[in-house]
């Protein structure tokens, strides 16, 4: 299941680790990323927090289900638990390693609607919170290029930074970010922190994953998601209050049928 950056809210294949001795390259530490994390299924249920300027803050609670399909699709969707005016507001995911093509469809109950998100509108802030549509999708290496230009410790850690910039006409299209600077553990090849430039190479949002668990063997996860956008001074604090991999979860709860299920009935 590939990698997402949420614990995210959602965190979301197979290749040999790197020699031992040798620098890996930036692709090669994120295909490592991506088998060391992997998860057949998972259900979170996370407390978000969106602070204003004035660290005035409002609660939310979400749910957030994450399936491997067939066919080399990946699948994820996320409801919200409460408040009561946006329950049950959800958005599916999926996404196709095959090609690096993806798909996002949005829900809201009031008007009883489905909507697709365009690729042009995956830059645009998902419900008044700190994180785009795009920041809720998987990491897309094909459609990528990393490269690692330094090393530095964070809270006592080893760390590679590595600048992935978009690799394709259509990523650089559709996507808000002309960089972004990812700091990755040396020690368990986990993502803790991000830098997320603009076209300009302006510094625009920043991200941090922290209280990390080892829930099993190689597979880590953060407990909680903080991302800060810079100019509106603004943050969104995603805590992870429960966690069960490899969960029975029919395929029919990942279909725009599926998304308009009150949650909890998965």
């Amino acid at each position: 299941m590939k990698l997402s950056v949420l614990p995210a809210i959602l965190c979301l294949f197979l290749v040999p680790a790197p020699l031992l001795g040798q620098t890996p390259s930036g692709q090669e530490i994120m295909e490592e990323i991506e088998q060391r994390h992997d998860a057949r299924s998972e259900r979170t249920r996370v407390l978000m927090q969106l602070y204003d300027r004035r660290d005035r803050v409002r609660e939310r609670e979400l749910s957030i289900l994450l399936k491997e399909g067939e066919e080399g699709i990946n699948k994820a969707i996320l409801k919200f638990l409460s408040p009561a005016d946006i329950r049950n507001v959800g958005l599916l995911t999926w996404d196709r390693e095959s090609d690096g093509e993806d798909d996002q469809w949005l829900y809201l109950p009031a008007g009883e609607s489905v909507r697709r998100i365009a690729g042009g509108n995956k830059k645009s802030q998902f419900m008044g919170t700190d994180l785009a549509f795009e920041d809720l999708r998987s990491e897309d290496l094909a459609s990528h290029t990393y490269e690692v230009v330094g090393e530095e410790e964070v809270d006592g850690h080893p760390c590679w930074m590595i600048d992935a910039l978009p690799g394709t006409e259509k990523e650089k299209s559709e996507t808000g970010y002309g960089r972004r600077r990812i700091w990755v553990r040396k020690d368990i090849y986990f993502i803790i922190q991000v830098e997320f430039y603009n076209h300009s190479d302006k510094l625009i949002k920043t991200a941090a994953f922290d209280d990390l668990e080892q829930v099993r063997d190689q597979l880590w996860r953060a407990s909680r998601s903080t991302f800060v956008r810079v100019l509106a001074g603004t943050r969104t604090v995603m805590t992870t209050q429960s966690r069960e991999l490899d969960v029975d979860l029919p395929d029919s709860l990942f279909t725009q049928q599926g998304l308009r299920r009150p949650p909890g009935r998965e």
